[in-house]
C-alpha cells in the first residue's frame, strides 16, 4: 500500500514458490527493491541461498550476479545482515524537506492507468505469469468491496477481516480483497499460527471480526473442530469462501455448526471478483451456485468457437470489466491468448449460467489440480522423477479429498523385478518442492489407460484412481 502510494509498482511473490522461481520473479519484472521480514519464516536465510554475496556485501546499494537488477534488501525486523538496509534506517533517509518535496512530486505525477501492483500466478502450462494491475483497477475494486459488503463511513470503523489463510505469513502480501479494505479503512486481523483452526476462531472471537475470506480446508477444519462451542463467532457477518469449489455437505455443516450465513466468491488474479453473492439471495442458492456477475462486470459462457451457449449449457467462462488485468508483464503471446480483442478474459474454467443468470462452475478445462486455494501442475512433479531407476512411467492425477476439494495422486508403473515404497518416493521429492505438493497419495500400477497415439488417458487414470482409492464418495 505504502509502495503504491508513492508511485512504485508492488510485485506480489507466490507464498509456495521455489528458489530458481523466486530468481525468476525477481529478474522477470527487474524488482529494484525487496522487502522482507513480515512473515514467520527467516527470509534472510532463504535470500542467502541464491544470494552467494549478500552476507559479504559491504554497501546497501548491492551487486548481486544472479540479480543484476535488485539494488536494496529492506527488512522490516532487526536483521543484522550486511547489504540488509533496516526500515527505521530508511526512515530516517527520509524524514528530510528533499525527501518529502520527492515524494510529493512523485504522486503528482502518477496515472491512474500506470501500474499498480504485478502478481505472479500460474497458468494452464504451470509456468508463472506476471498479471500487471493498475491504480484505477485497484480503485474500482475498492467500490466494489464497498457496496458488495454495504460498507458506509459510519460502519468501515468496525470491520475487522480476518487473514484466514497463511499467505501474509509466508508471502508478507495482502490479497486484493484486503488491500481494498485497507483502503477504505477497515482492520486487518492476522491469527497466528497459520493453519491453526484455535487461533483462528480465538481471533475471531477476541477482535469481533465480521468479514473473512476461507479456503475450503479452513471450511473443513472449523466444521470438524472439537471445541468450536468455546467461541463467540456469531460477529462473523461475511465467511467469504474462495480458492476452490465447495460441496454442499460441507457448507451445510459449516452453517449448522456456526450458524453463519455462508458466501461464495469466484475470483482469480486476472479479474478479481467474476461473481458475488449479496445477502438477498437464498442460503440454499449461495450454496449451489457461485452467485451472480459482480457489479460493473460481463459474464459469459461460450463454446469452442467462441460464440455464447445456451441457458444451462456447459462452456468456458469469460469475463470483461473495470477489474481485469491490462496484461501478463513482458509475455504478448500469453496476453494475446487470454484476452480477446473486445476485451473478454477467458478463464479456463467450464461453467453453465441457469435461467435466473446464477453461475455454476464445473471444474477446469486443462488438468491442474486445485489442491484448497493454491495451482498444483502434475508436470512439476512429474519432472522431478526423470531418470528415476526404478520408474517406467507415472502420472500425477487429482483424486477427490473433502478438505481440500482436490488432492495429489501419484500414479506409478516400476520398472520390472523391482519394488519401492510411498515413503521412498516422498523422499526422492524432499528438498526439490514445497512439502504441500508432496502426492498424498501413491498407487502402484501394472498399466494406464493409453490412447491410440500412446498417450495416457489422464482424466481416465484419475477416475481409476480414486476408484482404487474408494474416494468417489
Amino acid at each position: 500500500m505504502a509502495a503504491a502510494t508513492a508511485g512504485f509498482t508492488s510485485v506480489r511473490i507466490l507464498r509456495l514458490v521455489s528458489l530458481d522461481g523466486l530468481k525468476d520473479t525477481l529478474n522477470r519484472v527487474g524488482c529494484k527493491a525487496l522487502i522482507v521480514g513480515i512473515t514467520y519464516m527467516n527470509q534472510i536465510e532463504v535470500l542467502k541461498n541464491i544470494m552467494s554475496s549478500l552476507e559479504t556485501s559491504t554497501s546497501h546499494n548491492l551487486s548481486i550476479s544472479e540479480l543484476p537488477n535488485l539494488k536494496h534488501i529492506i527488512s522490516l525486523l532487526a536483521d543484522e545482515c550486511p547489504g540488509v538496509i533496516n526500515i527505521k534506517e530508511l526512515e530516517v533517509l527520509g524524514d528530510n524537506e528533499a525527501a518529502r518535496l520527492l515524494l510529493k512530486k512523485v504522486k503528482s505525477e502518477t496515472d491512474m492507468d500506470d501500474f499498480h501492483t504485478i502478481v505472479f500466478t500460474s497458468g494452464s502450462t504451470g509456468s508463472p505469469k506476471a498479471v500487471s494491475l493498475t491504480h484505477a483497477r485497484h480503485n474500482d475494486y475498492v467500490l466494489f468491496m464497498k457496496n458488495a459488503f454495504d460498507i458506509t463511513i459510519d460502519t468501515v470503523k468496525t470491520q475487522r477481516l480476518i487473514f484466514a489463510h497463511q499467505d501474509i505469513l509466508v508471502s508478507g502480501s495482502f490479497t486484493f480483497s484486503e488491500g481494498a479494505m485497507l483502503t477504505l479503512g477497515a482492520t486487518i486481523v492476522i491469527s497466528y499460527p497459520p493453519n491453526n483452526t484455535s487461533s483462528l476462531l480465538k481471533a475471531i472471537h477476541q477482535e469481533q471480526c465480521n468479514i473473512g475470506l476461507l479456503f475450503p480446508e479452513v471450511i473443513y477444519d472449523i466444521a470438524n473442530h472439537m471445541n468450536i462451542d468455546e467461541y463467540n463467532i456469531s460477529c462473523f457477518r461475511y465467511p467469504i469462501l474462495i480458492g476452490s469449489l465447495f460441496s454442499e455437505q460441507l457448507t451445510k455443516k459449516v452453517s449448522l455448526v456456526t450458524s453463519w450465513e455462508l458466501y461464495q466468491l469466484y475470483s482469480s488474479v486476472e479479474c478479481g471478483s467474476i461473481t458475488y453473492q449479496s445477502h438477498r439471495v437464498p442460503m440454499k442458492e449461495r450454496m449451489s451456485t457461485a452467485g451472480y456477475t459482480a457489479m460493473y462486470g460481463e459474464l459469459k459462457i461460450v463454446n469452442e468457437s467462441n460464440r455464447i451457449n445456451a441457458i444451462n449449457k456447459p462452456g468456458e467462462i469469460c469475463f470483461r470489466g473495470p477489474f481485469l488485468f491490462i496484461k501478463y508483464w513482458g509475455d504478448p503471446e500469453k496476453t494475446r491468448e487470454a484476452k480477446s480483442e473486445c476485451g473478454w478474459f477467458h478463464t479456463g474454467d467450464v461453467g453453465i449460467m441457469d435461467d435466473k443468470g446464477c453461475l455454476k462452475i464445473l471444474g477446469r478445462k486443462d488438468d491442474m489440480i486445485i489442491k484448497g486455494g493454491d495451482n498444483i501442475y502434475p508436470t512439476e512433479i512429474e519432472c522431478l522423477f526423470v531418470g528415476h531407476p526404478k520408474i517406467r512411467r507415472l502420472q500425477v492425477v487429482p483424486v477427490p479429498d473433502e478438505r481440500f476439494f482436490s488432492e495429489i495422486c501419484l500414479c506409478v508403473i516400476l520398472v520390472d523385478d523391482v519394488s519401492s515404497t510411498k515413503d521412498e518416493l516422498i523422499e526422492h521429492l524432499k528438498g526439490k518442492i514445497h512439502s504441500f505438493k508432496y502426492p498424498r497419495y501413491v498407487l502402484f500400477m501394472k498399466e494406464f489407460p493409453m490412447t491410440k497415439t500412446s498417450k495416457i488417458k489422464r482424466k481416465e487414470l484419475a477416475i481409476q484412481a480414486a476408484e482404487i482409492l474408494n474416494l468417489n464418495n
